[in-house]
């Protein structure tokens, strides 16, 4: 069997792993909300590209709606380490959306070259630069407004 179909599956297990050593058990559980979003968003822009052709996943471990689960559960991980960092402001802001963005498209680009996912027809790196920056936006955006007060409590 090829160790690189369980590229999502390390993606999963490393970035949760970076959960628990980064952030405090209290702040965890006060971002689980978020987390819970992170998983939510991703799940609709995968059925998004996934749905148009755009993207596909190469035989994942466990299909949910054409995508891998660990790859769907990463996104909650990425998202607590996304609001656990960010800032107020709008210049930190972005410089932070603009990390998290660089961060998933060479994770992406990882994937692709690991062959557990393919881009399709004329959907290119900088239009996944351009989906993984609204979706981060979005997150964000939704998160703030429902959970504004615990993102930048004692910041």
């Amino acid at each position: 069997m090829n160790i690189l179909r369980f590229t999502h599956l390390f993606y999963f297990a490393f970035t949760w792993g970076l959960v628990f050593i980064l952030i405090k058990p209290k702040r965890i559980v006060e971002l689980l909300p978020i987390s819970v979003l992170g998983i939510i968003t991703l799940t609709i822009v995968d059925i998004f590209i996934i749905t148009l052709n755009l993207y596909k996943f190469n035989k994942p471990l466990v299909n949910v709606w054409g995508a891998p689960l660990f790859h769907l559960l990463w996104a909650g991980a990425a998202a607590l380490i996304f609001v656990n960092y960010m800032k107020q402001g709008f210049n930190r802001k972005i410089v932070t959306i603009i990390f998290f963005t660089i961060v998933t498209l060479i994770l992406e680009l990882i994937a692709e070259g690991a062959g557990v996912a393919t881009r399709l027809g004329n959907f290119t790196h900088i239009h996944s630069a351009l989906l993984d920056f609204a979706t981060l936006v979005v997150l964000l955006w939704i998160s703030e407004g429902l959970y504004g007060n615990r993102i930048y409590k004692n910041k």
